[in-house]
């Protein structure tokens, strides 16, 4: 009986019912006998240990091992800006250090290859073959710049951008994530501590009373321990020398950039950083500027010559 009792609390009723009534007897005990040795073999296992750090030395900070390497390698797109101890503890070059940084250790900025765009001009042939994506990571500490973690929420998540799942999914096969409560999309990790309200990431600049805006921030990924004792939130954001983010918040609330401080968690941006970040764009810039002047003056042509149809200038979808 004790036996019996140990394998109802195992596995699952409906599987122990199959077992003791489909299987000879002569076969059923020693499958549930097998059948629990597994199961408490596996409630048993220790959580695996993680990676171990090794001492620091010159050939492990970031000049060795990106900036001053003579073999092949990868060359590092990001526009970097960090602390102080984020420099110590990476061994980052201190030129990038940004005293101005508040509310988090590091962030880094690139610009990666997106998809081929087709459609431009209503023409199926008409393609963009060097089309772009900006990405924002931010890194923060868990004792100096805790998040409100949703702990019902996975600890990691993927950029799907760069699976063939982007292309799969639709309304009809949405991907199995928990419904969000602020827009009509998947739910954040985050979640207020005090209400239990869904929280969302926005962006925004102000440089005058005439000149500001939105920034651009959708949640693209994260690892909540990405180092120890330091998360990681990535952000796709808007290939737009205007719109560079001064500051991205945390909340609930709709706030605009100059009530952000009403957030659940700021970050403001160093001045620096957002100088280089509208530097690295520049090329991306002139080249789109230049195509969809190309395609523009298609359109008018065409437009001119059949005055009837309408042509739209982004891609079809």
């Amino acid at each position: 009986m004790k036996l019996m009792s140990m394998l109802t609390r195992l596995a699952r009723p409906q599987l122990f019912l199959f077992i003791t009534w489909s299987v000879p007897a002569s076969l059923a005990m020693p499958l549930l006998l097998m059948w629990a040795a597994s199961a408490q073999s596996q409630q048993g296992r220790e959580p695996l240990p993680n990676m171990v750090s090794e001492a620091p030395t010159p050939q492990s900070s970031y000049e060795s091992r990106i900036l001053n390497r003579n073999d092949v390698h990868d060359i590092d797109p990001n526009v970097y800006a960090y602390t102080a101890e984020f420099a110590k503890r990476f061994q980052m070059p201190e030129q990038w250090i940004a005293l101005d940084l508040k509310g988090a250790e590091a962030v880094a900025f690139r610009v990666v290859p997106g998809y081929k765009s087709c459609g431009w001009g209503g023409n199926p042939e008409a393609c963009k073959e060097d089309e772009v994506r900006c990405v924002l990571d931010v890194y923060f500490d868990h004792d100096k710049q805790p998040l409100p973690w949703d702990e019902r929420i996975p600890s990691r998540k993927l950029d799907t951008y760069l699976l063939s799942s982007n292309f799969l999914w639709s309304p009809a096969y949405p991907r199995a994530r928990p419904k969000g409560s602020l827009i009509a999309t998947y739910r954040t990790p985050f979640t207020d501590p005090q209400t239990g309200k869904e929280l969302a990431w926005k962006g925004g600049y102000w440089h005058s009373k005439v000149e500001y805006g939105g920034s651009f921030v959708g949640l693209r990924a994260y690892d909540r321990e990405v180092f120890n004792g330091v998360s990681l939130v990535i952000f796709g954001t808007a290939c737009d020398r205007i719109s560079v983010p001064q500051s991205v918040w945390l909340s609930h609330e709709n706030f605009g950039y100059r009530e952000r401080e009403k957030s659940n968690h700021v970050v403001n941006l160093p001045s620096d950083w957002q100088i280089r970040v509208r530097e690295a764009l520049v090329p991306y810039d002139q080249r789109n500027r230049a195509f969809y002047h190309k395609e523009g003056e298609k359109a008018l042509k065409s437009l001119q010559q059949n005055p009837a149809t309408q042509v739209p200038i982004a891609p079809l979808q």
